[in-house]
């Protein structure tokens, strides 16, 4: 369906007389013919399919037609055109502006005809839901429509061979430079930029010569966005060109050489990553989600974050989170809690073959001018392509029990952070000092809510750095939890990477309890590695604390001395996988007469 919206429209045509040139060897008078036609303010809207559209509007457009004996002339000037594509009510940009200047002549005794053209475009942006919008146009173009048998009739058509109407020409066809970006559907930063050089264009033929063509076109500069550091990082270090030359002699056949000048591309793994989802994204993209923000930031610090984009300055506070189309991170980011941004440390990148989950998730740290680090974590959401934007400290809180966890701080009385089951979030920033913190367990189906227990001895920053003084190991150990009626017990364990520290609050650990009147020695392997060992003497409980219990499952081997006689089980066992309705039967045999 097309609709043309024309607010103004002056036409004006005659045909008027032309003496001829005594001189030629005429007589007489010739009749011509010229029109005029100028648009002014007009649009031209193609719906495409439901809720999308492409639209052409202009300025000016002037077409002059001048035609009689000799020769025909034309004349279109198209100026401050500008075409745009509405996808579900989400207006994109893709042609800034154009102006085009066209001449075409041609005569008629000899079958000559020039043309000469200019056109000069501003810019291009491209989104990537336009090619899902292709792909699907196509596929209803190709439908097959049903149609009945008898209704169909065969015409026999003539067959006439049809030459060319012009014997000669000379074409001269000017682009100029066009600066061209793909653009996620959710706005932002543009996935892919590349600046096309100009383009020049020039076709000839003589009466007895061949058809000679020549293109020359190149990119000055190609460009992908980098989602690990979140800017982007140029991919051609020269200028690339392409000279194309066509010849041909009756048509009917044509030799062509093209010639591409050397260039040199720096691509990294990651990138190749990016364009590969990128690529899997198009192909997929018919069915896209729309959304109305580029970037997504959700602020954990307790302070304030002040952020700016091309035409306002905004400032969003903690626990809060903020969509915006504009944004481009971290372009964006001007203030943490009133200190500037010095520098960003570099961080690291992981790519996930899970088509449902994120396509990609960054980390990189923020060091600000007075030292405090801040962790940012980035992911690109599938379907959309828009980042994820989370603001934590570098003290990290994992949730993985069946309850909320609760940060108090006793100075303020106030609730501090809360954390849901599953949930990652982090101690906010104005209590890093504190040593008055106290953490608390509250039931979602009953609010019942456990006593309050100190976090630690000192504030949660010296705990940061008695963790960086031991380096990567993991702390361990079980806090209790006294409720009204009951008693839990917690493992929490604390794991460094890097200058990130978090607490991971998850059940108890398997424990080992000797219900038996003899010492039991339990042996303790990670990848049939022996890593600890220690003995259970009866009715006592034995439980570790030196490993990760969500790293490499700790396997375990039990001995038994039974008056002087060594008792040695033959398989080792993991405690996580058995059921505590079922139990396990452990089987130790003699060692020496089995």
């Amino acid at each position: 369906m097309c609709l043309v919206c024309v607010r103004q429209l002056h036409w004006r045509g005659f045909r008027r007389r032309v003496k001829r040139d005594r001189r030629s060897g005429g007589g007489g008078e010739e009749n011509g013919a010229k029109f005029l036609f100028f648009f002014h303010r007009g649009a031209v809207c193609l719906t495409l399919r439901d809720e999308c559209k492409l639209t052409l509007n202009h300025s000016t457009v002037d077409l002059r037609f001048f035609t009689c004996l000799k020769k025909t002339v034309s004349h279109l000037c198209l100026q401050r055109g500008r075409l745009e594509f509405v996808e579900k009510g989400a207006l994109h940009g893709l042609v800034s502006r154009m102006d085009l200047d066209l001449d075409w002549t041609l005569r008629h005794r000899d079958g000559y005809a020039t043309l000469s053209s200019s056109l000069r475009v501003g810019s291009v942006s491209i989104p990537v839901l336009l090619f899902g919008t292709m792909r699907c146009l196509r596929g209803v173009w190709n439908a097959e429509v049903p149609f009945s048998e008898a209704s169909v009739r065969e015409y026999p058509s003539p067959v006439k061979t049809r030459g060319f109407s012009v014997a000669r020409w000379k074409a001269l066809v000017r682009v100029s430079i066009i600066p061209v970006e793909l653009c996620p559907p959710s706005g932002g930063a543009p996935l892919i930029s590349f600046i096309l050089d100009s383009t020049s264009v020039v076709s000839r033929r003589e009466t007895t010569g061949e058809a000679f063509l020549e293109a020359r076109s190149g990119i000055q500069q190609l460009s992908l966005w980098e989602y690990s550091s979140q800017s982007h990082v140029s991919l051609l270090r020269n200028l690339l060109s392409v000279l194309v030359v066509a010849r041909t002699e009756d048509f009917s056949s044509a030799s062509c050489d093209v010639s591409v000048s050397p260039c040199e591309l720096s691509l990294s793994s990651g990138q190749i990553k990016c364009v590969l989802f990128l690529l899997t994204f198009m192909q997929g993209c018919g069915d896209a989600e729309t959304v109305p923000c580029a970037v997504r930031l959700e602020n954990y610090l307790g302070v304030e974050v002040t952020l700016r984009d091309a035409t306002e300055q905004f400032v969003f506070g903690e626990g809060l989170t903020l969509e915006k189309r504009t944004l481009s991170f971290p372009d964006c980011l001007q203030l943490i809690d009133g200190k500037r941004v010095d520098h960003f440390e570099k961080g690291e990148i992981s790519f996930s073959d899970n088509k449902h989950a994120a396509l990609l998730h960054a980390e990189k740290v923020a060091v600000l001018e007075n030292g405090e680090h801040i962790h940012i974590s980035t992911s690109l959401q599938p379907g959309t392509l828009a980042q994820n934007v989370t603001f934590r400290t570098v003290f990290h809180v994992k949730n993985y029990l069946s309850h909320n966890i609760s940060f108090r701080s006793m100075r303020q009385g106030s609730e501090v952070a809360m954390i849901r089951p599953g949930e990652l979030s982090s101690i906010p920033l104005s209590c890093l000092d504190s040593t008055d913190v106290v953490t608390l367990l509250a039931s979602i189906e009953d609010n019942n809510e456990s006593r309050d227990e100190l976090l630690w001895e000192e504030s949660p920053r010296k705990l940061l750095e008695v963790a960086l003084s031991r380096g990567e190991d993991s702390i361990g150990r079980l806090k209790e939890f006294l409720f009204a009626e009951s008693l839990a017990y917690v493992d929490v364990t604390y794991h460094l990477k890097g200058c990130l520290l978090t607490m991971l609050l998850a059940p108890a650990r398997p424990g080992i309890h000797n219900g038996t009147r003899f010492p039991i020695r339990v042996l303790l392997y990670i990848r049939d590695d022996f890593v600890e060992e220690a003995v259970v003497d009866p009715d006592n409980t034995f439980v570790t604390l030196r490993h990760d219990p969500f790293g490499t499952p700790v396997a375990y081997l039990f001995e038994c001395i039974v008056y002087d006689k060594r008792y040695v089980a033959n398989e080792q066992v993991d405690l996580s996988a058995i059921d505590p309705a079922e139990g396990e039967c452990i089987a130790m045999k003699h060692e020496e007469f089995p």
